[in-house]
């Protein structure tokens, strides 16, 4: 359980998302060269960018980088237009064309952006406007590659994919729990309530576009995974809380590992030794800890 507080996992089978990237890249670049544009490694990499687990989450990444293209292409077209040289040029441009984005509130839109103002001087094109020309087709080839490979193999799929994701972010959490149980490690419980978080915001993307979708099985499905995802996050949160409140409430460091064994496999009472302020929290997650039930791997 050590590496729970080395790095998150990735919520997608690795395997998987590397066809995805390889699916995307490939199709840019087949794309790139029918229409006989000469910037294909931008449209390869931005493909890979805009590979998603759902067709919203892919929409909003190819958006994001159209506009970050036209941010960067704007700032580096002024700075061409205005004679800089590329070593004073290239700079001024990258940074005025992240900044523009970030206080626009396109805050996956800034590589793109970067690369943009970057590449127009850079890698010129003939004029700024040409080379400008280029980057914008490059980066619709990629949004429109990246598009059609989670709509061809991602969309058909949530229902695999995402009861995938479930036992990963369970299997975490109830490793967390185990960890803060049997050694006083409550640090693997942030990580996985941040997995958690992470996995949230997939699911609420997919929820929404099952809902256009009219798919109202596999909605439903997915719903109720959100519903154990948000019992899994009140439950790590509150046992966090429980810990950073315990030694302030005065109780034993003993009592509070007891208390952290009691919330992995809690009977039906908190342990003893807990305060009268602390008892209605750890009923709750108690209870909270009991619907969600046990893993067969660590089952009591």
């Amino acid at each position: 359980m050590a590496h729970l507080t080395r790095a998150l996992p990735p919520l997608s089978h690795p395997g998987f998302l590397a066809v995805k990237a390889g699916l995307a890249a490939l199709l840019a670049l087949a794309l790139n060269h029918l229409l006989d544009n000469p910037d294909a490694v931008s449209a390869s990499f931005v493909a890979v960018l805009c590979v998603s687990p759902t067709l919203l989450m892919g929409l909003k990444r190819a958006g994001q980088q159209l506009i970050g293209s036209l941010l960067g292409g704007v700032c580096g077209c002024l700075a061409m237009l205005a004679g800089l040289a590329p070593e004073i040029g290239i700079p001024v441009a990258v940074g005025l064309s992240v900044l523009a984005s970030l206080q626009l509130g396109f805050e996956l839109a800034w590589p793109a952006t970067a690369f943009s103002a970057l590449f127009l001087q850079a890698v010129p094109r003939g004029s700024p406007l040409e080379t400008f020309g280029v980057r914008l087709v490059s980066i619709g080839i990629a949004a429109c590659s990246g598009l059609l490979v989670n709509a061809l193999v991602s969309a058909g799929s949530y229902a695999r994919l995402f009861a995938r994701r479930l036992r990963v972010v369970e299997a975490h959490a109830e490793a967390a729990l185990q960890a803060a149980a049997e050694r006083g490690d409550h640090a693997p419980c942030e990580a996985a309530l941040a997995l958690l978080n992470r996995a949230a915001a997939e699911w609420t993307s997919a929820l929404r576009e099952l809902g256009w979708r009219q798919r109202p099985v596999l909605e439903a499905r997915l719903r109720n995974g959100a519903l154990r995802l948000a019992a899994w996050r009140r439950l790590l949160r509150g046992s966090l809380e429980l810990a950073a409140a315990a030694p302030e409430a005065s109780v034993t460091p003993e009592n509070q590992a007891r208390l952290a064994a009691w919330l992995w496999r809690p009977d039906a009472q908190p342990p003893e030794g807990l305060p009268a302020a602390l008892q209605p929290l750890a009923e709750r997650m108690g209870q909270l800890r009991r619907e969600l039930g046990y893993t067969d791997t660590a089952s009591p």
